[in-house]
């Protein structure tokens, strides 16, 4: 067989193109990759992130705070009440572990459009549920969420924030 390249380069054979230290870079390559990807992973744990929950292991609550649309619709399709207030684990929202409803959730993230896709799907904003709601976008700084409930409001709707409860007390 012969070989062609620089004299005294390690070749593969012709029409290739790769030398024999290029298929060795790449290999090496490859333990130094996975060793990233591991690294963030673990750092990525560490932070609370949890890139490996699986739909089945999320409550509605915690579709919407990782703003899962696709899961939140299979389990409002499946018959879970988007109006149930759930558990929600540490790190996906806030440090620690909540009982939420899902709008709640989805307000404490800061997500508009899932806010607005929940109440296209059945959650419930309302006269019993709006004035929370709205005080709770205010207090966290979600003005877009805030402008978006806002919209929803009866116009004699008078806001009292007084008295409506955080999801937390930290």
């Amino acid at each position: 067989m012969v070989h062609h390249g620089v004299i005294g380069a390690a070749t593969t054979p012709a029409g290739t193109g790769t030398t024999r230290r290029d298929v060795a870079l790449a290999a090496s390559a490859a333990p130094a990759a996975w060793l990233i990807v591991a690294t963030a992973l673990v750092i990525a744990g560490w932070m609370g992130y949890t890139p490996f929950l699986t739909p089945a292991d999320l409550t509605l609550p915690e579709a919407a705070a990782v703003r899962d649309h696709l899961e939140i619709l299979r389990q409002i399709e499946s018959s879970v009440d988007p109006n149930r207030a759930e558990r929600v684990r540490s790190g996906l929202v806030r440090p620690g572990e909540y009982r939420m409803t899902p709008l709640e959730a989805a307000v404490a993230s800061g997500h508009v459009d899932t806010v607005e896709f929940l109440h296209q799907h059945g959650a419930r904003v309302d006269s019993a549920t709006l004035p929370s709601l709205l005080c709770f976008a205010q207090l966290q700084g979600a003005d877009e969420i805030a402008t978006h409930l806002r919209k929803l409001m009866p116009s004699d709707f008078i806001l009292k924030c007084d008295g409506v409860r955080l999801p937390w007390t930290d």
